[in-house]
C-alpha cells in the first residue's frame, strides 16, 4: 500500500535509519564516499531481438552496446544478449519479445536481476541512436561527473511537466541543498584516522532537473520512474527527486509536496553519516545505468585508511559454532554490548515515531 506524497518518503526514510541504527559495526567512512570506492553497481540486460541476421546499422548498433560493456572496454554496468527468434528459444525469452510492441529487430532493456517487479525498463527499435541512450545521457554524465569531481551527491529531479509544481520542487531543493555545508559534517574521528584526505572532503548537494519531453532522456527518465512501483502510476503527475550517489545509486525517492527541507536533509545526513552497512543491497535504493570509470576517477581510498570494524560472524551470533573465530581483541566487551542495545533500542522508538507519524498525516488528509 503507498502512502500519500506526504508521508511516503519521510515514513521509509525513517523505517530505514530505524533499520541502519541496529547494525553494530559502523565506521567512520561517510556513507556516500563508501558506496563511491567500494559498492560495484548492478548489471542491467539488454537483450537484442532479431529474426536472422542484422543488417550494417543494427550491428553497428550491437557494437556500440558491446563497446559499452566492460568485456567490450567500457565502464557501463551493462549486459548485452542477442536473440535470434528465428532459432528455438526459451520460453521466457519468446514471453519478453512478445511483451514489446516494436517490430523486429528491437531491443528491451531490463532492471538488474534483484529489481522486484516489472524487470523491463524501456524497449524499443535497434537503431545505433537508440542503443547510445541506452547507457549514456547528458543528465547521467552531468551527475556522473559531479560525483566524480567530489560532490556528495547530485538531487536528480524528474519533473512532472506542471511549470509551477516543478519550479517549487526545485525552488524547495535548492534552498534546502544551500544549506547542508553549514547543517551537516562528517564524523569527527575521521580527521584523525585520515586526515591528509579527510581535508579533501567537501559537503556539497547540486541539482540536476530532467524535462518530462526530453527525448535525449527518455529512457533514464523511464529508469527512475521504474526505480519504485507507485512513482509512474499514483505519482504520475507529481515532481520526483532522487538523491543519486556513490556510483550512481539512488536513495528513496522523495515526490510531490514531500519534496520539502526536512526529508531532504534527513536524506542528506544519512549520507554524510558513518556507513553503518557494508552491504550495498541491505540498503534502501537502486543504482543507475551509467557508463562512467568510477574506479579510475578515484585518486586514493578512503576506506583503506580507516580501521574498519570487524564484520559480525552471523554464525556465532545465531548460536552455530564459528569455523574463524574472531580475535579476542576485536570481540565485544560489556560496553560494546550496552552501546549495541543502546542503537538497537534507539531504532525502535525511530521506528514507532514514524508509525505515530504515518497515522496522523492519515488522519489530517481524510479530514
Amino acid at each position: 500500500m503507498s502512502l500519500s506524497a506526504q508521508t511516503r518518503a519521510p515514513v521509509s526514510a525513517l523505517i530505514f535509519l530505524a533499520t541502519a541504527a541496529a547494525h553494530v559495526h559502523a565506521c567512520n567512512v561517510p556513507v556516500y564516499r563508501y558506496a563511491l570506492e567500494r559498492w560495484q553497481p548492478s548489471p542491467y540486460q539488454v537483450v537484442v531481438f532479431s529474426s536472422g541476421e542484422l543488417d550494417e546499422d543494427g550491428r553497428k548498433a550491437v557494437e556500440a552496446l558491446r563497446s559499452a560493456t566492460p568485456e567490450g572496454g567500457g565502464h557501463a554496468n551493462l549486459q548485452v544478449h542477442s536473440v535470434d527468434v528465428a532459432v528455438d528459444v526459451s520460453d521466457s525469452l519468446r514471453k519478453l519479445q512478445s511483451d514489446i510492441p516494436a517490430e523486429l529487430p528491437c531491443i528491451a532493456l531490463l532492471f538488474p536481476a534483484r529489481k522486484a517487479g516489472d524487470r523491463i525498463v524501456w524497449s524499443g527499435p535497434l537503431t545505433l541512436s537508440t542503443a547510445r541512450q541506452i547507457f549514456g545521457s547528458p543528465a547521467r554524465e552531468e551527475t556522473a561527473r559531479r560525483i566524480a569531481d567530489g560532490q556528495t551527491a547530485v538531487w536528480v529531479l524528474l519533473e512532472s511537466g506542471d511549470r509551477n509544481k516543478d519550479d517549487a520542487a526545485a525552488r524547495a531543493l535548492t534552498d534546502a541543498l544551500a544549506e547542508m555545508p553549514e547543517l551537516l559534517s562528517f564524523p569527527p574521528e575521521l580527521m584523525d584516522e585520515a586526515p591528509r584526505l579527510a581535508t579533501r572532503l567537501r559537503i556539497e548537494f547540486t541539482l540536476v532537473r530532467i524535462r518530462r519531453d526530453d527525448a535525449r532522456e527518455c529512457i533514464f527518465a523511464a529508469m527512475l520512474r521504474g526505480s519504485e512501483a507507485d512513482l509512474g502510476t499514483t505519482y504520475a503527475d507529481e515532481p520526483v527527486a532522487f538523491p543519486v550517489y556513490g556510483r550512481g545509486r539512488t536513495l528513496f525517492a522523495v515526490v510531490g509536496p514531500g519534496i520539502e527541507r526536512s526529508n531532504i536533509v534527513m536524506a542528506c545526513r544519512f549520507l554524510t553519516g558513518r556507513c553503518s552497512c557494508e552491504v550495498k543491497e541491505e540498503n534502501p535504493g537502486m543504482d543507475l545505468l551509467i557508463d562512467y570509470p568510477w574506479r579510475e576517477s578515484l585518486e586514493v581510498s578512503l576506506v583503506d585508511l580507516v580501521e574498519l570494524p570487524a564484520p559480525i560472524d552471523e554464525n556465532v551470533s545465531s548460536g552455530e559454532a564459528s569455523s574463524s573465530p574472531v580475535p579476542a581483541s576485536n570481540k565485544p566487551s560489556g560496553s560494546s554490548a550496552l552501546a549495541r542495545n543502546t542503537w538497537i533500542a534507539g531504532g525502535l522508538i525511530v521506528l514507532a515515531a514514524a508509525l505515530a507519524v504515518t497515522k496522523v498525516a492519515r488522519r489530517r488528509r481524510r479530514g
